[in-house]
């Protein structure tokens, strides 16, 4: 499922395209009617029944229905008439309903390509009818009809009509009745006469808004009875209860037999009206009836459906959503199958009167999937459900609410199909516009690109340059359908890509984008003629809806250049530019003008207007004559007409081919002809006629073309063989004229052919029986007159590689050992695989590429096929050599007492042996060898016994023998009557006054046997059942197996009942006075079992190691303390401040920490904590670093100082002067002196209040103390 890798964000990016509708969007009604000449008399039925009052009644505001749908279909198509949004626009479209259609043969029509379409035109939450009286023909297409009906929560019901009921249900009708039933409706077979019947049942269930109160399908059971079972409740006005099958017959009154299942029994003066009243379908409708459990009895001569729909102003919608959402567009309508997902319900309550509690999640035979899904209040009127594991089969949501203490339900209206994740889709890229486009200058371009995919794909455009564009995409249709826009202004001709990948693969769609012309040329004459010696003018007739400029050139015929034409002796042009005039006329200017135009904002974007401009008033022309020409293929060719005289007329040019027997005229009029890219229709007779009105000459050139050799293209360059092919044959394909002739050169060296090695066949050069050394570079060199062409040619001669090495190996264990495969022959050098077979079922890599497995100590795990594969481009040989590591007996896992427990069907005595060959295994008791029997058994070295007791108590010794050795091992067998040891221990953490049934967990086997005990004693018990848990529950529950295979298996449930945490009070600490207890008090708690304590310390977690110096490292700020047990968890945040200052006793700064004193210097008085002494807001102190000639110190911030007065701010900051500092910041810059040893001496001497230095006083044990209390 993709690797499961993408349920949520397939559900999230469904979630976010899907169209959802509002809470107050309404449904449709929609008629999808067969048009078949057979439902003719159906159709005026259908057209009587929906009545002009029958549609103002749906298009009521106060309907739960918007609009009305109608579709047509038959056995060839399918069709929307109308989608009507008010009763006119739907009564017009049926009244032109015809029954025309010819039926088909087969009797099959497109009735599901009819739903389809209604599905798609209707809302979410409509009631669909189809109107057939034929099998599907299109029945291949009903799980797109399930799928649709599922996506727009829209019920489908069948009303199939014959002549003649009695076939009733016939099998190719059953796909209806399962259709109708995956989408919450039924499927009516009734009388053509009848279907007037079932519009009373439309009228009756569409209109309002109606509850599902119970759907069931009954297979055909001999028209036996099925009892009916449904609740009443006081929110729901009247109900509607609808059977269907073959001569239905309803009983109302009591059966003694079921008594048991009813409270009360449905009587006929419970129904108000029987609304449908046929042999296949009855409908009643129930009003006024108390709330309680009724009952009714049905059957049927076929398989029977019951529907009972109600009319309740407490209905619900619902969704899921694999994210806990925050509204019901949140959700979708489908999970995905396996999904971890919140089910979300918004109820509407006008009575505003229940309190709701719970979902249950049922089968679609009402038994409970999920049994208790406790419902949240997110919002109003809005709950969602903890996760839970979406089923794989269609399931049915119902909602538990309560009003006034007594309990009451609502099933979700369809019943719900998850969705599977589908399987990778190929890859479809479609642009929408088609592969060529065109539009308007600088005008906005919107490309839509259509995609199916899956897995998801990533979309990119790319214009001709591979430069990637922005665009948007998104999902169109889940899970498929992608849609990608590219859309930007357009000024010049482009091709875009779109272009899309997944895991799949890469696919690519392209269009061609042209940009409309933005010139308008009018179509004057291309040619124009001047008189020799007059001025002329052209006209560039050229416009343009932008800002353009224009520019002339004229061409010269000779050369071809381009020269552009400003204003000049020789032209004039007008402001405009569209006008150039040639002052006068003269051979030089003649030739071809062209005028071009272009944007003043882009110069690329452009048109030219091209004319001749001859001359008249010419001389006699005289032609000078020219025999022959010579041009190469492919070349350009120019052949002159050089005319003497002056005021020359027109120059004509005229082909004759190679006889020259019949001239054509040629378009060239210059006095030069040029032929580009000549070829060999261009060879022949060209004549120069030169005329003017005196007189004409003319000239004959002969053009003789010649073609340079050309190689015709090889498939391949490079030319490959094997040692043992008879040839090689490199072929060398040339053309030219005229003929050229083949040679080879090998290495640059000519070779000589025909010879034994070579021969040439139509230049084609031939290697006879090539080997390794004929791998060479070869030269083919085409000649003719017109010139030579070479192409180069190498060739490849392969060797198949050959191996040897041994088939089978035996080695000791511990013992060195080498693998061999001994590469003998290979071109090119092959190169070395090695696989290994260690388990006998397929061969894996292992590290290696030489032609020798080294194994350097040989060990169990070594015993195996080792494979060989030396492969080069001639070919793949393997090589097999099996190893076998032999060694003596050994014990794998250390032998521990068996028990057998009273009662056990079997033990298992392992004896784990390994050892090769295959030791042979002993049993002994007593020194006696146990021999197989119904009492004793053996399984793969383990001894089994049936039935033991305590005659089994004894030491069984296993002895393992191959020729290289033995081992024996003891195992001890004790009787017990209950287990004497836990064995796997399970917690199990009960709320006080939870239910709760304890299955043992053990391997299970049909042969079986399970013991339950106590703390007292053995329990007669296949589970543990607690009801409403107590203390008195607490214990330890243990469960034994045995099977008799002798499986044996012992678990423990320690039962522990209690309840969350609360936490015992609430200590503020505006003011703390360092008591360490205050603050971890805070968080005391009582809880069963006993709560964890989390603490955090300005948001850091506080690691349980240092839980201890709360308070002491840990002091002011903010805390957090989670307090949980396995029942749930208590968060609960304060602060802690201090208006005094706090000096820690112990410091790690004690060697650098100033003396103390108060603020004259005096033995302070301060009060006390364990950890800290307390000055009080404001306080004045004296600090000291004791400074000696000796031995000088000062504070480390104030150099200059050893004598600071501070006073106390708060918490652990004193005012100095104007500023605020830490405690731990004011330390002597040096090690105090008196602390650098045991012995240290320090000189005070307190006088009237004050102190001052006086060598000589020891008072080391004065300051030692000082310091310790500090």
């Amino acid at each position: 499922m993709l690797g499961r890798i993408y349920p949520l964000v397939v559900l999230l990016v469904f979630a976010d395209v899907v169209m959802k509708a509002s809470c107050a969007e309404k449904g449709s009604l929609a008629f999808v009617i067969d048009d078949s000449i057979s439902m003719k008399d159906d159709i005026n039925l259908i057209k009587k029944s929906v009545n002009p009052a029958m549609t103002s009644m749906i298009f009521n505001q106060t309907s739960s229905l918007s609009n009305m749908v109608l579709i047509t279909f038959n056995n060839s198509d399918a069709h929307v008439k109308v989608v009507a949004k008010n009763h006119n626009e739907f009564d017009k479209a049926l009244k032109d309903v015809k029954a025309l259609s010819k039926n088909d043969p087969k009797h099959q029509v497109l009735s599901m390509d009819g739903l389809i379409l209604a599905l798609e035109k209707s809302n979410r939450g409509s009631h669909v009818y189809v109107f057939t009286d034929a099998y599907a023909k299109d029945h291949q297409k009903a799980h797109i009809v399930k799928r649709l009906c599922q996506k727009k929560q829209s019920q489908i019901y069948f009303v199939i009509t014959f002549n003649n009921t009695k076939q009733y249900l016939d099998e190719n009708m059953v796909m209806y009745h399962e259709t109708a039933q995956a989408c919450s409706g039924l499927a009516y077979e009734v009388n053509k006469h009848d279907i007037s019947q079932v519009f009373r049942l439309i009228t009756n269930t569409v209109i309002d808004n109606m509850i599902v109160v119970y759907q069931a399908t009954f297979p055909d059971n001999n028209y036996k009875s099925n009892y009916i079972k449904f609740h009443v409740d006081r929110l729901t006005k009247y109900y509607v209860v609808s059977v269907a099958g073959k001569n239905v017959n309803l009983t109302f009154s009591p059966t003694t037999q079921h008594s048991r299942y009813v409270q009360t029994s449905l009587t006929k003066h419970n129904i108000s009206e029987m609304i449908v009243d046929t042999d296949n379908l009855k409908v009643f409708k129930i009003i006024n009836i108390q709330p309680g459990k009724y009952t009714f009895e049905v059957k049927s001569k076929s398989e029977t459906s019951v529907d009972i729909v109600g009319r309740s102003d407490f209905h619900f919608e619902h969704g899921f959503s694999e994210l806990k959402p925050e509204s019901l567009n949140d959700t979708v309508f489908q999970p995905i199958a396996d999904a971890k997902v919140h089910l979300s319900v918004f109820f509407y309550d006008l009575s505003k009167s229940v309190v709701i509690t719970k979902a249950l999640i049922l089968g679609m035979n009402d038994e409970p999937i999920m049994p208790d899904l406790p419902l949240t209040k997110i919002s109003k009127d809005f709950y969602v459900t903890r996760p839970f594991i979406t089923p794989r089969q269609t399931f049915k949501v119902v909602v538990y609410g309560k009003v006034n203490a007594t309990d009451i339900m609502r099933f979700a209206k369809l019943p719900i199909t998850p969705i599977k994740l589908p399987d990778n889709q190929v890859l479809n890229v479609v642009i929408a516009e088609g592969k060529e486009t065109s539009v308007e200058y600088n005008s906005s371009l919107k490309l839509t690109c259509k995609v199916t995919a899956f897995p998801k794909p990533k979309i990119s455009w790319y214009n001709n340059k591979g430069q990637l564009m922005p665009s948007k995409s998104y999902m169109s249709e889940y899970p498929y359908d992608y849609v990608s826009h590219l859309e930007m202004p357009v000024t010049k001709e482009n091709k875009y890509m779109c272009s899309v990948v997944n895991d799949i693969g890469l696919k690519n769609a392209s269009i061609n984008v042209k940009v409309n012309d933005i010139f308008t040329v009018v179509d004057t004459p291309k040619r124009t003629v001047l008189e020799y010696g007059k001025p002329g003018a052209l006209k560039c007739d050229v416009k343009s809806t932008l800002p353009m400029n224009i520019r002339w050139y004229h061409v010269d015929e000779m050369s071809g250049t381009k020269t552009e034409v400003v204003d000049s002796i020789y032209y004039s042009m007008s402001a405009d530019r569209t006008e150039l005039k040639i002052i006068k006329m003269d051979l030089y200017l003649s030739g071809m003008y062209v005028c071009q135009a272009y944007l003043v904002n882009d110069k690329n974007i452009k048109t030219e207007f091209r004319k001749i401009v001859e001359i008249t008033g010419l001389v006699e022309p005289k032609a000078q004559k020219q025999a022959k020409i010579t041009g190469i293929k492919g070349a350009t060719v120019v052949l002159e007409c050089n005319v003497s005289g002056v005021q020359m007329s027109t120059i004509q040019w005229q082909f004759g081919g190679k006889s020259g027997s019949k001239f054509v005229p040629l378009a060239e009029t210059g006095m030069v002809l040029r032929l580009n890219k000549v070829e060999a229709k261009h060879e022949g007779q060209y004549k120069c006629v030169a005329e003017n009105a005196l007189d004409k000459d003319e000239k004959v050139t002969t053009l003789i073309v010649q073609e340079i050799p050309r190689m015709i293209s090889s498939s391949s360059t490079t030319y490959q063989s094997s040692e043992g092919d008879t040839t090689l044959k490199i072929p060398c394909v040339a053309n030219g004229d005229p003929k050229p002739s083949i040679t080879w050169k090998m290495d640059g060296r000519p070779i000589a052919v025909p010879s034994a090695k070579y021969v040439v066949e139509d230049g084609a050069l031939v290697i006879r029986h090539p080997t390794v050394a004929d791998s060479k570079s070869y030269e083919c060199v085409a000649t003719n007159e017109a010139g030579s062409v070479s192409t180069t040619f190498k060739t490849f001669i392969r060797q198949k590689p050959q191996v040897v090495g041994v088939a089978t190996k035996k080695v000791n264990l511990g013992t060195a050992v080498d693998i061999e495969c001994r590469v003998v022959k290979g071109w090119p050098k092959p190169n070395i695989r090695w696989f290994v077979d260690n388990s006998g079922k397929q061969f894996v890599p292992v590290d290696g590429s030489l032609d020798v497995m080294h194994i350097a100590r040989a060990e169990n795990t070594h015993t195996g096929r080792y494979k060989c594969v030396v492969q080069n481009e001639a070919g793949t040989v393997e090589h097999v050599t099996s190893l076998t590591v032999e060694t003596r007996p050994e014990i794998v896992t250390k032998s521990k007492p068996i028990e057998i427990i009273e009662g056990d069907i079997a033990i298992m005595i392992p004896c784990d042996i390994t050892g090769v060959p295959q030791p042979t295994v002993t049993w002994k008791i007593n020194n006696t060898i146990i021999v197989p029997n119904l009492k004793y058994s053996f399984s793969n070295g383990s001894l089994i016994i049936q039935n033991p007791n305590k005659a089994e108590i004894g030491k069984y010794v296993c002895e393992a023998k191959n020729y290289l050795g033995s081992i024996s091992t003891t195992v001890e067998v004790t009787f017990e009557k209950r287990p004497s040891t836990f064995g796997t221990t399970h917690f199990v953490y009960l709320l006080y006054g939870q239910n709760k049934n304890i299955e043992c967990e053990a391997y299970r086997s049909k042969s079986q046997s399970i013991k339950w005990f106590d703390n007292k004693g053995e329990l007669k018990k296949k589970s543990i059942q607690i009801t409403k848990a107590t203390v008195s529950n607490d214990g330890n529950y243990t469960c034994h197996v045995s099977d008799k295979q002798g499986h044996t298996e012992t678990h423990t449930y320690v039962v522990n009942v209690g309840g969350p945490p609360k936490l015992l009070g609430d200590n503020p600490l505006n003011d703390w006075r360092g008591g360490v207890q205050e603050i971890r008090s805070n968080c005391d708690s009582d809880a069963k079992p006993q709560a964890k304590v989390q603490w955090k310390y300005n948001g850091k977690v506080i690691p349980d190691s240092d839980v201890q110096d709360i308070g002491v490292i840990y002091k002011w700020g903010h805390y957090t303390c989670n307090v949980s047990n396995p029942h749930g968890s208590v968060l609960k945040d304060f602060d802690v401040k201090s208006s005094v200052c706090l000096i820690p006793k112990n410091s790690k700064y004690a060697e650098y920490m100033p003396l103390l004193l108060s603020e004259d210097g005096t033995w302070p008085k301060w009060k006390t904590s364990k950890y800290f002494f307390v000055v009080d807001a404001e306080e004045t102190i004296t600090l000291s670093c004791l400074n000696r000639t000796d031995y000088p110190n000062s504070f480390k911030i104030f150099p200059s100082k050893t004598v600071i007065i501070a006073k106390c701010s708060k918490e652990d900051e004193l005012v100095v002067d104007v500023g605020i500092y830490k405690i731990s910041e004011l330390q002597c810059a040096h090690k105090n002196y008196y602390l650098r040893n045991n012995a240290a001496r320090i000189t005070l001497w307190f006088t009237s209040g004050s102190f001052s230095q006086f060598y000589g006083v020891y008072y080391y044990f004065f300051l030692l103390i000082y310091y310790s209390y500090l």
